[in-house]
């Protein structure tokens, strides 16, 4: 695991050096043991390591046998030791023991396009050919590992975070503004676009080409989950035992280390699978990690957690925040995230990353199974919705739930009964900010800027359109789009932050082509989410847990903003450095937060996103990184 950053450019580069130091330096939170550089006439690439595997002899770049292709690599490639033995069959020859190698001697043996369908595991890599003078990047199918982009006429930047970029001096530092408008209507960035003009996300599965002589960028789809054909032959004690042995195949695949190993548990359905199945494995005991709030249990779930903990005989570790504690988490927050991020629960990933790093280096998480598994409680208001809008007087009905005081859930409701495309539909579910209401907030001049573009149609085409069930085609939306938009970026930033690996198990790209084909029937049984994922592992978890209802990793956001941290959030956002940037209609600021302060409307959403866009300017735009 580690960080990688690099640029190639037209001509020789006097200061690569230089500026590949720099790019460096600004990562070295996401690989501190260690650092390699190349640099050679055009081409700059350099990683900082976080050493996981192969502690003595996993050293990058890395150089094929002739010395024609240099590459650095982040992540992990769980089959490693398979494709080991594959290609030493075929005659490679092995100098380490590192699954970086593995990706050189299977480009060598196999070519790029078949190694990258052979490999299992989380990455973003760079590959530079010296003959050709081609860079090749690639990122892992479903984008656990981030990858990001800058190409104008003279060089290619990239680097696994924005920030790595920002760090040659001809990338120029300017608010995207249709970046904006993505953040927020959903908020965050919406691949591949970023909030950073012409900096752009490689989007998951695919390889990008660039041609240090012509020019020539060229990106290439290698997976998509469009290629899935459903499984209509399944009984379901058969699915349910192959649910369980895949899954625990991950895991087991994922529990390779040569260093502490942990997981993070909430106490849910799908951190506890996570943490039963590394103590069948062996991994016992299991160190865990939790966070809670001091409010009320709605936002906490410490006991459930504890719970678990003790039902696996875990070395458990609780962490307590507070409202006092936003401030200065916020603000590391904004600088390891390099654009605003609009989910709040962000704050106590990044705290528990730190937390837990005191204890482990790398630790496996849950994320991934709501989408596969129909989780979320919005699939089901989706398919609810859909029955409504086929009863009379449902114009009647929106029109009075939209009356209704702080009932932003409700009043999203009424959005959705008067949309009739699925996939319009279907976006209402994610947003945070309407059409209608970027209307009334923003200064004019930015609309007129945006002209007629609409953050949803990155929503209308990956929707899926085939005949398949309501909750599969919601679940492959989302996989593509608020995945690795959102909690993908959210757990690999906030544990990278802390020098931390996070590895997600249900994301194994196997697991993912064959729940994504299961019948809808094996994922929602009335109101029972995940039914098979249940009954997959009745025997091994807690009663309490598995009839649990989904919680999300909720924070008390709501009553901070009307209590304590109010006059903190009001000093930020009607700050005059903050109205003079003329993004907002001033007037529109002043409206969203009194509102909220004084319980008329539910805003805690929309100032978060607020709050966040005017930090990260400050930092990003307004200073010198």
């Amino acid at each position: 695991m580690c960080g990688i950053a690099g640029f190639i450019s037209q001509s020789a580069e006097s200061l690569a050096p230089t500026v590949l130091a720099r790019q460096l330096q600004c990562i070295e939170h996401r690989g501190p043991d260690g650092q390699g550089r190349f640099v050679e006439g055009r081409a700059a690439l350099g990683m900082q390591r976080l050493a996981i595997i192969d502690l003595a002899t996993g050293e990058q770049p890395f150089f094929s046998h002739d010395g024609r292709l240099v590459l650095v690599f982040n992540g992990e490639i769980y089959n490693y030791r398979t494709l080991r033995q594959q290609l030493q069959a075929c005659g490679q020859v092995f100098i380490s023991t590192s699954d970086t190698e593995v990706i050189m001697r299977g480009i060598e043996a196999w070519g790029l396009a078949e190694c990258l369908q052979r490999l299992n595991g989380m990455f973003a890599f760079a590959l530079w050919d010296r003959r050709e003078q081609v860079l090749t990047l690639a990122r892992d199918r479903l984008g656990i590992k981030p990858l990001y982009v800058y190409h104008d006429q003279q060089q290619l930047v990239f680097g696994s975070e924005i920030k790595s970029i920002l760090q040659h001096p001809l990338v120029p530092r300017q608010l995207d503004l249709r970046g904006l408008a993505n953040f927020l209507t959903w908020g965050h960035a919406v691949a591949p676009q970023t909030m950073f003009t012409n900096i752009h996300k490689l989007l998951p599965g695919h390889t990008l080409h660039y041609s240090a002589q012509s020019g020539a960028v060229h990106a290439q789809t290698y997976w998509q989950l469009s290629d899935l054909q459903p499984i209509t032959d399944l009984t379901p004690s058969a699915a349910q035992a192959e649910c369980y042995d895949r899954l625990r195949e991950a895991v087991r695949l994922q529990l390779v280390s040569a260093v502490p190993l942990g997981a993070f548990l909430s106490g849910g359905l799908d951190s506890s699978i996570i943490v039963g199945l590394m103590t069948q494995l062996g991994a016992a005991p299991v160190q865990t990690f939790s966070v809670g709030f001091d409010a009320s249990n709605t936002f906490n779930e410490l006991a459930d957690a504890q719970q678990v903990a003790e039902h696996f005989g875990c070395t458990h570790h609780a962490l307590r925040l507070q409202a006092s504690d936003l401030p200065a988490l916020l603000e590391r927050l904004i600088w390891h995230y390099d654009e605003p991020f609009g989910d709040a629960a962000a704050i106590p990933v990044l705290a528990l990353a730190e937390f837990a790093r005191r204890h482990v280096t790398v630790v496996l998480t849950g994320e991934g199974s709501d989408e596969q598994w129909g989780g979320y409680r919005r699939y089901q208001a989706q398919i609810y919705t859909n029955l409504l809008r086929r009863m009379p007087g449902r114009s009647m009905l929106a029109a009075v739930l939209r009356q209704l005081p702080r009932a932003r859930r409700i009043k999203q409701i009424a959005r959705a009964l008067e949309i009739a495309d699925p996939a319009q539909r279907y976006a209402t579910w994610l947003t945070v900010l309407h059409a209608d209401q970027r209307q009334r907030l923003l200064h004019t001049d930015v609309l007129s800027a945006l002209g007629d573009y609409d953050p949803a149609a990155s929503y209308r085409q990956m929707y899926p359109t085939d005949a398949r069930h309501a909750i599969t085609r919601m679940g492959a939306a989302d996989l593509q789009t608020w995945l690795p938009d959102t909690y993908l970026e959210k757990v690999d930033k906030g544990t990278m932050a802390a020098s931390l690996e996070a590895r997600v198990p249900f994301l194994d790209h196997t697991l993912v082509e064959w729940t994504m084909r299961l019948p809808p029937q094996f994922k929602l049984r009335g109101r029972t989410t995940k039914w098979l994922l249940r009954q997959a592992f009745q025997d091994m978890l807690p009663q309490r847990t598995l009839q649990k209802p989904k919680h999300g990793f909720a924070v008390p956001t709501d009553p901070w903003f009307r209590g304590s941290l109010y006059p903190w959030v009001r000093q930020v956002l009607l700050d005059q450095r903050t109205i003079q940037r003329g993004l907002f209609q001033p007037q529109a600021l002043e409206t969203i937060l009194t509102a909220h302060q004084t319980g008329r409307e539910t805003n805690d959403a929309l100032i978060w996103l607020l709050l966040n866009l005017e930090l990260w300017q400050r930092r990003f735009l307004d200073a010198t990184l």
